[in-house]
């Protein structure tokens, strides 16, 4: 789980307070430090938000908390007298769960030394006023660690704009209208709009029946974009397309009928603005992270410690529509059927785990078959009050479970499955194995799902 250890912003000096410590407060720079450290962390799943306290501890991570909707919780265990073991008592009552403490420094040193994290001078620890640090905790050990300096930020927010992308992938049109503030990173949707399509399972041509169907939907879309006062849409073509033979044909259609040219996207670009997506929505800065685009027609991935520029992206034609229509041929699925994508993934991505080396990255995945399975994975369990599935971590044994039961269930059996729906219910088997069969070829114990994607990369990216 992730903890977010929080320094108290720049606070009103001692000697020119007359009243209780207790009730010092920030200061105008102190407030500052608290919207920066809301505009840090305004996109990280966090459950529950903690202070000492405190006044200036308080004021500190209530912009974080009011601008989601959470209360903050005073806990004397995280009081400026409080000892490291009633800390770390707080800490341990939600062990599964991403949270944030706001304490003094001399209280998160202390933390940071008895969780193993700091093994220099108390006095040399990095502990800014306003600053964060995130710890990676698992199985009670920290895993990772990362200091995030202060940020100060002024509470006023740049005008948004209300955009939009129409997305043409390989299993659904999608329309996403959204109000769009670059500097802060926010997304706040509007209208959002699906329709099905069959690209990603064609091999061969799009049908000319498909493809009148989708210039007409795509001419809908339009329509209600406008309805909506969108100021700006933009319209972009994946692998369903990139694919196809005919794809530039049936992209000048629906250009013609949303009557803007259709951006095709090459896989590395799509790779590169689901990178940017996700990390504005779940990382946080310098974190290693490894971005993963689960379509229909393609698997996009994309790696690095930049917010917004990865080292390496890449993409391969093993999306779940298109391997599910060249390997998936019975239900359930076979054995045979499982092992013919787990050695077609093997294979393709064996040249890019090779380049990705030894270094441990966090996995980030997105797609509407992802989060699928994310909310199938976490049906009655304690996790479902996270906020859908943003953020919610899935483990390998997990996957492997999760693909057990999907496989050796048929489409009658799968259906009365708690949040299965007809849409996906055909590319769940698919879906999980080649997710598993992912996070084998990578040597990851986990990965972490992302609500955000190529629609919200194509939005910050305008």
């Amino acid at each position: 789980m992730k903890i977010y250890l929080v320094r108290h912003g720049h606070a009103v000096k001692r000697k020119t307070w007359s009243g209780p410590d207790l009730l010092r407060p920030l200061t105008a720079r102190g407030e500052r430090h608290a919207h920066g450290v809301e505009a840090t962390l305004r996109n990280a799943a966090i459950r529950r938000v903690w202070s000492s306290p405190s006044v200036r501890c308080h004021e500190t991570v209530e912009p974080l908390a009011g601008d989601r909707s959470q209360q903050v919780e005073l806990d004397a265990r995280i009081g400026d007298d409080a000892s490291v073991e009633s800390a770390l008592s707080l800490l341990d009552e939600v062990p599964n769960a991403p949270i944030v403490v706001c304490a003094g420094r001399s209280l998160i040193v202390d933390l940071l030394e008895a969780l193993e994290v700091a093994h220099v001078d108390p006095d040399e620890v990095r502990c800014q006023k306003g600053s964060i640090w995130v710890l990676d905790r698992r199985g009670g050990r920290v895993a990772a660690a990362d200091y995030i300096p202060p940020r100060e930020v002024d509470a006023a927010v740049e005008r948004s704009r209300r955009v939009g992308v129409l997305d043409i992938g390989s299993a659904s049109m999608s329309l996403l209208v959204a109000d769009v503030q670059h500097e802060t990173q926010r997304v706040e949707p509007v209208l959002r709009e699906r329709v099905a399509l069959s690209f990603g399972a064609s091999i061969g041509a799009i049908a000319p029946a498909d493809a009148k169907a989708a210039a007409r939907d795509a001419r809908s879309m339009r329509a209600e974009a406008r309805s909506v006062g969108c100021e700006e849409l933009v319209t972009v073509a994946t692998a369903g397309l990139r694919n196809a033979p005919n794809g530039d044909i049936v992209a000048e259609q629906i250009g013609d009928a949303v009557e803007m040219p259709v951006r095709m996207l090459t896989g590395p670009k799509e790779a590169r603005l689901v990178y940017a997506a996700t990390r504005s929505r779940l990382a946080t800065p310098r974190e290693r992270v490894i971005s993963v685009d689960l379509g229909g027609g393609s698997l996009d991935f994309a790696w690095g410690t930049d917010d917004t520029t990865p080292v390496y992206e890449a993409s391969e034609p093993l999306g779940v529509s298109r391997m599910r229509a060249l390997h998936a041929h019975s239900d359930p699925m076979l054995g045979s059927d499982v092992e013919a994508i787990r050695a077609q993934l093997v294979e393709r991505l064996a040249p890019h785990v090779e380049r990705l080396g030894a270094e441990t990255f966090r996995c980030f995945v997105t797609g509407g078959t992802v989060r699928a399975l994310a909310r199938l994975a976490q049906a009655g369990d304690s996790r479902s009050d996270i906020q859908g599935v943003r953020g919610l971590t899935i483990s390998l044994d997990e996957l492997g479970a999760l693909r057990e039961r999907l496989c050796h269930s048929s489409r009658e059996q799968r259906m009365k499955m708690p949040t299965v729906s007809a849409r996906r219910v055909d590319l769940l088997p698919t879906g999980a194995v080649i997710l598993e069969s992912l996070l084998e070829a990578l040597e990851l114990e986990q990965l972490t799902v992302c609500d955000w994607g190529l629609r919200e990369g194509v939005l910050l990216s305008e």
